[in-house]
C-alpha cells in the first residue's frame, strides 16, 4: 500500500478502475453465493443509502415485506450484513437496523454499483468529483462511529477507559427519533456511560454534553440509583468543560490510550 496516496487516489486506482480486481470483487462474490441476485442487490443498495430498517427497505425497493425479511435473514447468515438492536432491547426487537459487516461491500454499493458503466467508459474523475467526493465526509463519519464503538470495546476490556469500572455492555441506543451513539452499562456498580461521537473538528464540547444529558433522561435504567458518566469523542475540540464524571477525548488522546 502506498501511504502517500490520498483517499481519492486510492478510490480511483483500486475501486473505479475496471482493470482492478476490487472493481468486480463484490459483485463476483455475491453472484457466487446468491440465487435471484437482483433482489439481493436491490436490498443491499437500499441499505447502502441509509435505508436500514425493514420498513424503509421495503418501501424503497418495492419488494414485499415477507420477501425482504427472508432475504435479510440470508444476508445475515452469509455475514454480509448484521442486525443491530438498541440498548435495553431484545434481539427480536422490531427496532432493529441493518448494516454492512464489511466496509468494502458498504463502499461498493454506496458509490461504485450505480457508476459501473460510467467507470468502464472512462469517466472516473467525473464520478469522483460529482458522485463520491461531496458525500465522502458524511460516509466516513458513519464509519468512524462504528470504529469508535469497536475501539471502546477494546479499551473497556483492557481496563484503559478513564472510568473506575468495566462495562458489561456497550451499545447504541435509539427511540422515537432520539439517539445516543454509545450507552455502556456496568451492572456491578450501577454505572451508565453516555457517549456521543463526532467526526468533526473544533467541536464545542460543553454544548454536546448538555444535549447528551437531556437525552440521558430518556433512559429509565436504574433511575434513582445509577452513577451517570459522560463522554464526547471528536476529531478535535474548540472548547471543553471540567465537569465531574465527564470526559472529552480527541483522536490524539484515543491513540495514546491504545498504545498505553
Amino acid at each position: 500500500m502506498n501511504t502517500n496516496e490520498t483517499i481519492r487516489d486510492s478510490i480511483e486506482k483500486n475501486l473505479l478502475n475496471p482493470l482492478s480486481y476490487l472493481f468486480r470483487e463484490v459483485e463476483f462474490l455475491l453472484l457466487m453465493e446468491l440465487v435471484e441476485p437482483r433482489y439481493y442487490f436491490a436490498i443491499l443498495l437500499s441499505i447502502s443509502h441509509g435505508n436500514n430498517t425493514q420498513h424503509l427497505i421495503t418501501n424503497d425497493t418495492g419488494i414485499q415485506k415477507g420477501t425482504v425479511n427472508r432475504y435479510l435473514a440470508t444476508l445475515i447468515d452469509l455475514d454480509i450484513i448484521w442486525k443491530e438492536v438498541p440498548a435495553f432491547e431484545d434481539e427480536r426487537s422490531r427496532k432493529g437496523r441493518y448494516f454492512f459487516r464489511d466496509n468494502l461491500f458498504s463502499f461498493w454499493f454506496r458509490f461504485i454499483f450505480s457508476n459501473r458503466e460510467s467507470a468502464e467508459s472512462g469517466f472516473t474523475k467525473q464520478i469522483l468529483t460529482e458522485s463520491i467526493t461531496p458525500y465522502l465526509a458524511q460516509y466516513i463519519g458513519s464509519l468512524f462511529e462504528r470504529m469508535v464503538i469497536d475501539l471502546l470495546f477494546y479499551l473497556n476490556g483492557t481496563g484503559k477507559l478513564p472510568f473506575p469500572c468495566i462495562f458489561s455492555s456497550m451499545r447504541r441506543w435509539w427511540n422515537k427519533g432520539e439517539e445516543i451513539d454509545i450507552v455502556g452499562i456496568s451492572e456491578s456498580d450501577s454505572s451508565i456511560l453516555f457517549c456521543q461521537v463526532k467526526w468533526q473538528d473544533n467541536v464545542y464540547g460543553k454544548k454536546v454534553i448538555l444535549n447528551l444529558k437531556q437525552k440521558a433522561g430518556l433512559i429509565n435504567w436504574k433511575e434513582k440509583e445509577r452513577n451517570e458518566l459522560f463522554m464526547v469523542i471528536a476529531r478535535s475540540f474548540s472548547s471543553v468543560g471540567d465537569e465531574e464524571h465527564v470526559v472529552y477525548m480527541d483522536l490524539d488522546m484515543l491513540e495514546k490510550l491504545v498504545h498505553l
